[in-house]
């Protein structure tokens, strides 16, 4: 069976078909594009088709030096601020959406310009899934 995220139209949850690989669906992953900056970030959304709850515990590739996780957050004064974070929560069922402002991947030291339209080789480490590559695009 394939796998895939799919909506509930009657109750606008996100629900995920079962997939008998690999219980974490990944779509819609890209990256900033990058030139004369030493770093980006990488956005995608999750998807938990499994029966138990998981986690995105680390990122790692050849694209930088550091990887870590971050979650984007606005104070009560409208001041957005940046913290890393050990994981993302991946709740059975549910779809967990990286994206600009809110939680998202930093790739420090880039080993090169990310240039738009040119693919990076990520691999996302779960708690309890497999390790995934996952190729993301570079757009604005």
């Amino acid at each position: 069976m394939m796998a895939a995220c799919v909506r509930d139209e009657e109750t606008t949850q996100a629900a995920c078909l079962r997939n008998d690989q690999n219980t974490i669906v990944v779509e819609g992953a890209w990256v900033r594009p990058a030139v004369g900056r030493p770093m980006t970030a990488a956005y995608f959304t999750l998807c938990n088709a499994g029966d138990s709850e998981d986690a995105l515990t680390s990122v790692s590739g050849d694209i930088g030096n550091i990887f870590e996780i971050h979650r984007s957050s606005m104070n009560t004064e409208g001041v957005m601020s940046m913290a890393q974070v050990d994981s993302i929560a991946l709740p059975p069922g549910q779809r967990i959406v990286l994206e600009p402002g809110g939680a998202h991947v930093m790739v420090i030291g880039l080993a090169e310009a990310i240039k738009p339209g040119s693919k990076t080789a990520l691999t996302l480490h779960f708690r309890n899934a497999a390790p995934m590559e996952i190729l993301a695009e570079a757009r604005p």
